[in-house]
């Protein structure tokens, strides 16, 4: 029923809940890295490991907050 004069609200959906998705780097696996080096006397150490250590040291570990 309506009545003159008066105009309805347009309903509006309600609000849906908010999904944060937090990503974050995964830590360098140590003990892998000092494995492979032994096995390949010092390369995997000169051309993965040591750049990968340099790299990851410049580019600190951040949090990425991704709002839904």
């Amino acid at each position: 029923m309506t009545y003159p004069g008066y105009q309805q609200q347009p309903q509006h959906p309600a609000p849906q809940p908010r999904v944060t998705i937090v990503k974050r780097r995964k830590d360098t696996a140590h003990t892998f890295h000092i494995i492979m080096t032994i096995l390949t006397c010092g390369v995997w150490f000169v051309f993965i490991y040591a750049p990968l250590l340099v790299v990851r040291s410049i580019f600190k570990k951040k949090e990425k907050h991704i709002h839904y």
